[in-house]
């Protein structure tokens, strides 16, 4: 009897105890996972630079510096990676821009180059062989020496065009008063100008045009603007188009081309 009861109490003592263990166990679990937590990308300062070597710095949280220094970090192209390593508990990855090779070296001048160099940063779980964790820095990638002496050569070229633009113009600016003048000439004070179908009007001078440098002429069917191109005459009255030639001894001849004109058809005119 009595070793009956010794064997209950040993065996409700064995189950307790069994009982209890797993939960110790995944108490001890959780600690240690809470204490490794996930690495996480803080912040990354320094800058690449296409067709320079430069290094950045890459700071992650929740990492020791050994699983730190085991790091796989790889590069974006143009961009590659020449070396990393861990310096006061931070990445420092020294980084190379490729400069453009074979047809794409001829335009680097003319591409800027990618405006960010992007890394991929695997880091080994501790205790798992083929464990990792992942972080994706960014940084800013600042414009080859290449670009930005092109750059600098086309802006100093797009200046001196625009200094012999503007002195082109001021050149015609001068000369314009003369120029009117030498066109006024040409197209005179009055035209007298009779139809073919009858109808016969006067077109006096107003005036030159500043915007067209054409010769205005006020008329009873409206406004008349006249230009002489050497050999011939353009005429444009509202939206009615003419073109008339010198037949010598003041006189004209000519005709509509085209648009809403008016009197219509060839016209003869005299010109004082």
């Amino acid at each position: 009897m009595k070793r009956h009861l010794a064997l209950i109490v040993f065996l409700g003592l064995t189950q307790l105890a069994v009982a209890q263990l797993p939960n110790v166990s995944s108490k001890r679990i959780e600690t240690k996972r809470a204490a490794a937590g996930t690495p996480s990308l803080v912040g990354t300062t320094g800058t690449c630079k296409n067709g320079d070597t430069r290094e950045i710095v890459v700071k992650v949280a929740n990492v020791d510096a050994a699983s730190l220094a085991k790091a796989t970090v790889t590069a974006h192209e143009p961009f590659k990676v020449l070396s990393s390593k861990v310096v006061s508990g931070d990445l420092h990855v020294t980084l190379k821009g490729e400069n453009p090779t074979g047809m794409a070296a001829q335009y680097a001048g003319q591409v800027p180059g990618p405006e960010r160099c992007d890394l991929d940063v695997k880091i080994p779980v501790p205790g798992q062989q083929n464990g990792y964790n992942e972080i994706y820095p960014t940084t800013k990638a600042e414009q080859s020496d290449t670009y930005l002496a092109a750059q600098k050569k086309q802006q100093e070229q797009n200046a001196k065009n625009q200094a012999q633009i503007a002195a082109a113009q001021e050149q015609m600016r001068k000369a314009q008063p003369a120029m009117d003048a030498h066109q006024h000439a040409s197209v005179g004070d009055k035209w007298t100008v009779h139809w073919a179908g009858g109808q016969t009007e006067t077109w006096s001078f107003a005036g030159m045009d500043d915007m067209t440098h054409m010769a205005n002429f006020k008329g009873p069917s409206g406004d008349v603007k006249i230009m002489f191109a050497g050999m011939y005459y353009t005429i444009m009255q509202g939206q009615c188009a003419m073109m008339a030639q010198p037949d010598g001894q003041g006189k004209v001849s000519g005709k509509t081309m085209g648009g809403k004109c008016t009197n219509n058809g060839a016209f003869t005119a005299s010109v004082e």
